[in-house]
């Protein structure tokens, strides 16, 4: 990693490299041990989740290239242990709703600015995450409209575009607004409303999220 200069490696990897250092120093010591009978460094490992993240694909020269040379069954397990790792250590931190009273106000704050919109904290919308086709009965929960199986994913970003909260728990033949009006967020922001904080808003789309 030391030969690659600033540009390349964020081309590379999509990171920089003192990020890249903070997830190795939150999530290496979690990406030990073996993948099948070959031991693969935990740096390997995540230098190749970071490559297929850059990616979106195994078919793109993922597994041949200067940082990942390892087969593609090799690579499955070794970004699933990342994908794990990341979800135990770093969503959590990365990824949370805002909660505070100061931080509400600053994004409300620059969503006026930018739009005119007044007390909103968040936009929401679903994308379709494109998965294999499941086992056979229940193809149909997760085959969208779109025409292909998918989870349907509920995503808040916020007015620097940073994601806020997610739910991809939701197979891709759930309308958007079934997911909403099932889940969680939904129902603090209810309560949040009814305990007096009336001027907090997500901007989403009316036929999509009917109580947004």
């Amino acid at each position: 990693m030391g030969s690659f200069s600033t540009f390349r490696f964020i081309s590379y990897f999509r990171v920089t490299k003192d990020l890249f250092r903070y997830l190795m120093d939150n999530v290496g010591n979690k990406l030990g041990g073996s993948v099948k009978s070959s031991s693969v460094p935990p740096m390997l490992r995540l230098t190749a989740a970071l490559r297929f993240f850059a990616e979106g694909s195994y078919q793109k020269g993922v597994g041949n290239d200067l940082f990942a040379g390892m087969a593609q069954p090799t690579l499955s397990k070794a970004l699933s242990s990342v994908i794990e790792a990341f979800e135990v250590e770093i969503c959590p931190v990365a990824i949370q709703f805002p909660t505070s009273e100061a931080e509400k106000d600053e994004i409300k704050r620059s969503f006026y600015e930018k739009t005119g919109f007044p007390g909103v904290i968040g936009c929401v919308d679903g994308t379709h995450v494109k998965i294999f086709k499941p086992i056979s009965h229940i193809q149909h929960l997760y085959y969208n409209r779109k025409g292909f199986h998918s989870l349907n994913v509920m995503l808040v970003c916020d007015h620097r575009q940073f994601i806020r909260y997610v739910d991809a728990n939701s197979p891709g033949a759930n309308h958007d607004s079934f997911i909403w009006n099932n889940n969680e967020l939904d129902a603090v922001l209810n309560q949040n409303y009814r305990n007096g904080e009336t001027n907090t808003w997500l901007l989403g789309e009316l036929q999509r999220f009917s109580k947004v």
